[in-house]
């Protein structure tokens, strides 16, 4: 159950969260960077999504300057959410995937590694409904060792509780 809040507040929410505007510079790689482990290791068989859905990605600088404002900035008279997004300017998926491929392989070929293909696209709701209860049966057993490996390494994530993301007030 969510509680609301009495007071005046500002939420952030930001997309993925990569590197810095200036000089690239990230901490780790986390975010878009698990899904090229993912092309580069054979886990990602598919890719769950819209290939036309937005991949929002925000340096943290950028991140950074818009929580700064919001602490700084005076009260709200209502609770405001701040969505820090790029809109129709943004990379699309298939964009993102088509990249991170390209990019991977010119590596690989460099190094004289056969190259990977690009992943088909499932919609979230045809993943869900058929391919889901299917993966147990299908998935090769490096692949479920890699899911367990993953579940125990952050057991917070794997067991937490999923709560959708709504706009305030819905």
């Amino acid at each position: 159950m969510r509680e609301e809040h009495a007071g005046p507040l500002t939420i952030v929410r930001p997309p993925l969260i990569v590197g810095r505007r200036d000089n690239g510079r990230i901490a780790r790689f986390s975010g878009p960077y698990t899904i090229i482990h993912a092309l580069a290791s054979g886990l990602a068989a598919v890719v769950v999504g819209d290939p036309d859905g937005y991949a929002e990605i925000s340096p943290v600088d950028e991140v950074a300057e818009a929580v700064a404002a919001a602490v700084l900035a005076a009260p709200p008279p209502t609770p405001r959410v701040e969505v820090i997004a790029g809109g129709g300017g943004s990379l699309r998926l298939a964009e993102m995937i088509g990249i991170a491929c390209r990019t991977l392989n010119e590596f690989r070929a460099l190094h004289g590694v056969a190259g990977i293909g690009q992943p088909s696209f499932v919609p979230p709701g045809t993943w869900n409904r058929f391919f889901l209860p299917l993966a147990d049966q299908y998935l090769s057993p490096f692949q479920h060792q890699a899911v367990r490996h993953w579940a125990a390494r952050k057991p917070r994530l794997a067991l937490a509780r999923p709560h959708p993301w709504t706009l305030v007030g819905v």
